[in-house]
């Protein structure tokens, strides 16, 4: 049995372990889940805006297609993603043939310009952008060409820091959850049903509304 002095300090240690482990998997859906994403649709209803660009062809039966999502963030702002997009007339956007993917600069509100040279040969210019998360310089036979005036996170950049986040949030994760483990079976005769269940719901509950389009992505 709990010494009642000690009881607070160990709820204090559950309480601290599942934020941390929450803390955890929020980083990984807000640095990893984006750079999988292909069509828009990481956040669900957190991005209600979403604006289509002229589909642009070849003349030979390839096309660029390509849209923009606004998600909302912290204090009341929008965040803008422009997805790109060359493929065959008639077939959907897919991350199969996604080719450029960035994040918009707040100081430039230009879509970017697409302009086939030949039927095998794309440039896209854009004079500005945040964070580039996915460039490709060639798919089925066309190759691509980018001139971008500013770029303040290349896709290099972007990688490096994910995967160094990635090394340290896991660590992160693993060791909370060692100790949560470690907590409750010390203590799990101790633990109330009600709040087996309270702590069940609150997990249960943030896994699937923050997860499961990530896993749609992942697994589509």
């Amino acid at each position: 049995m709990w010494r009642k002095s000690g009881k607070f300090a160990d709820y204090f240690l559950l309480g601290l372990s599942f934020l941390s482990i929450l803390m955890a998997l929020y980083w990984l859906y807000i640095g990893v889940a984006p750079m999988l994403d292909s069509l828009g649709e990481t956040n669900g209803s957190n991005c209600d805006a979403r604006g289509d660009f002229p589909t642009v062809p070849n003349g030979t039966g390839m096309v660029v297609t390509g849209h923009s999502t606004g998600c909302a963030v912290v204090l009341l702002s929008t965040a803008f993603t422009t997805y790109l997009y060359v493929h065959k007339t008639g077939e959907t956007d897919s991350g199969k043939s996604l080719v450029f993917r960035f994040s918009v600069s707040p100081d430039s509100s230009e879509d970017p310009k697409l302009e086939w040279a030949d039927a095998s040969n794309l440039h896209i210019s854009v004079p500005e952008v945040a964070a580039v998360t996915k460039q490709l310089t060639s798919i089925n036979g066309v190759k691509i060409s980018y001139s971008i005036g500013k770029i303040d996170y290349s896709l290099e950049e972007v990688e490096r820091d994910v995967k160094d986040d990635a090394a340290l949030w896991s660590f992160w994760l693993i060791f909370w959850t060692a100790v949560q483990i470690r907590y409750l079976k010390r203590s799990v005769a101790n633990v109330t049903f009600a709040e087996v269940l309270a702590i069940s719901a609150i997990w249960i509950g943030f896994v699937l509304s923050r997860f499961l389009p990530v896993l749609h992505i992942l697994f589509k």
